[in-house]
């Protein structure tokens, strides 16, 4: 699920993790200020890779 411009609750940022590349072309056209990362990007973001 993807909302734009929803991009924190509180004080915590929203990251959007997908590989589908309309998604996210998407989400950061809309907003740029969007996080959106592929999974393996997303582990790389935790350290984890």
């Amino acid at each position: 699920m993807y909302c734009v411009g929803q991009n924190s609750i509180g004080n915590l940022k929203i990251i959007f993790v997908t590989s589908d590349k309309a998604m996210i072309e998407n989400a950061l056209s809309n907003n740029s200020r969007n996080v959106v990362f592929t999974f393996d990007e997303y582990m790389e973001y935790l350290g984890l890779k």
